[in-house]
């Protein structure tokens, strides 16, 4: 590859590109493992599906301190330019006035301002951590940008029925009976994304104080939804399984997605307060024909930890939850291990209750978002139970159902957001 420059360079990098039709921006932090197989991933695909076209790789660490930088200086990306750039920076200043805290939000404010730099008309935003990237994905996420005017274009992938279930529990039916949009794995991690989006992000009132904390992908999608712009979705090929930890890192995640979640209802509560119905969003490309990996999951673990909720939480989720959605919790931890069930009816209603009790500030917000990890191992390990037979179809049937239960229980968010109290 050309030298890539170094990374208080970066104004001086763009500026030699001059003005470019497409930016890819692979945002990092801490994935000196991964960046360099997503790189030459990504400049391949410029170069196959887009000859001739004016096109800028943008590098954006975030802070990493494992030799992100160095890995990303060392792809080989051929005739493609690259900026490579870390939050510290001098080279930003121009660009973004964020201070250059850690993480990957860091990174991707610089690739939304270099956008707007050169005057790109889209930007596929990828994560550098992502494993299995194929040069295909570029134009899947660009061209619904380019050709048919999207604003916001996110992943879709095949799953199987066991991977990704907070977003199938929690914010795919949150997100859709709140906005509208089908959009069914807002949380996916790489975007299409137009100037006019693109611009619009940059300048959101959501790059400091607590925000920092907000889970990127989902602020995104959200913004773009909840502004009423053009949203769409395109296959990127099979999902890999995540871990499965039910311990730190899945609270984490859980506190991640729906602490954004429910700080962007006070954001937008005069775009989500109306919507009463949904509607599909465009979908590009086809499923994949290979089949997905197998994802085995510890039930017994999940309803330990569930019942143990029930036996510790329970006068926090009387705060969080109120007397008649925690009472009812509680009836289920009594049922043998093997026929726990959650119905669909209670789990919207304990989703829209911790939303509502985030909103009147209740409990501290990190007490809160702890609070939520039993509730959804105890519904996790009830979907695992009731589709053990069940195929990808009807498992993912199952999903839409409860998606129904939570746009016909949105009065009930509405009637309880102001007025319930502890």
């Amino acid at each position: 590859m050309p030298d890539a420059p170094e990374a208080d360079d970066l104004s001086r990098a763009l500026d030699a590109v001059g003005r470019a039709e497409i930016v890819v921006g692979i945002s990092g932090f801490n994935s000196a493992r991964t960046i360099r197989q997503v790189m030459e991933a990504v400049a391949a695909g410029l170069t196959t599906y887009y000859p001739g076209t004016a096109c800028v790789i943008v590098a954006a660490d975030g802070g990493s301190r494992d030799g992100t930088l160095e890995a990303a200086r060392a792809a080989d990306t051929g005739a493609c330019p690259v900026a490579i750039a870390a939050p510290a920076a001098r080279g930003l200043a121009p660009l973004s006035d964020d201070p250059g805290w850690p993480g990957k939000g860091a990174g991707l404010r610089t690739i939304l301002a270099a956008t707007e730099r050169v005057g790109a008309a889209a930007c596929a935003v990828v994560d550098a951590d992502v494993g299995g990237i194929a040069p295909a994905w570029v134009p899947r996420l660009l061209e619904p940008v380019l050709r048919q005017g999207l604003d916001l274009v996110a992943p879709l992938y095949a799953r199987h029925k066991y991977d990704g279930m907070l977003t199938s529990f929690l914010v795919y039916p949150l997100t859709r009976a709140l906005y509208g949009r089908r959009l069914r794995q807002p949380v996916g991690g790489h975007y299409g994304v137009s100037a006019a989006l693109a611009a619009r992000l940059r300048t959101a009132g959501a790059w400091g104080g607590t925000a920092r904390r907000y889970r990127r992908d989902l602020w995104m999608a959200t913004v773009a939804a909840a502004e009423g712009m053009a949203v769409g979705q395109a296959y990127l090929g099979v999902g890999r399984p995540g871990p499965r930890d039910t311990g730190a890192a899945l609270g984490t995640t859980l506190a991640e997605v729906a602490g954004t979640a429910f700080a962007l209802m006070e954001d937008y509560r005069t775009a989500w307060w109306s919507v009463v119905e949904t509607g599909a969003v465009p979908t590009f490309g086809d499923p994949p024909a290979a089949g997905v990996e197998p994802v085995s999951v510890n039930v017994d673990r999940m309803v330990t930890t569930f019942r143990q909720g029930v036996a510790d939480l329970m006068p926090v989720w009387r705060r969080l939850l109120g007397a008649e959605t925690s009472a009812a919790v509680a009836e289920l931890a009594a049922a043998p291990s093997s026929e726990l069930r959650f119905p669909a009816a209670l789990w919207a209603r304990v989703v829209y209750d911790a939303a509502v009790a985030s909103h009147q500030r209740v409990l501290p917000r990190d007490h809160l978002l702890r609070a939520l990890l039993p509730l959804y191992l105890g519904r996790a390990a009830a979907y695992v139970l009731g589709t053990a037979s069940a195929d990808a179809a009807e498992a993912e049937a199952d999903v839409e159902s409860l998606c129904g239960h939570f746009e016909s229980m949105k009065p009930y968010l509405l009637d309880q957001w102001d007025t319930r109290r502890p």
